[in-house]
């Protein structure tokens, strides 16, 4: 589903909201 050549911009992006949504989780543990 997420195959083929990402936008440079997006790929950080969306790793850096991941990294944000597990700061909150363990946050909340």
């Amino acid at each position: 589903m997420l195959r083929g050549p990402w936008p440079s911009t997006f790929a950080p992006v969306l790793l850096n909201t991941h990294i944000t949504c597990f700061r909150l989780y363990f946050a909340l543990l």
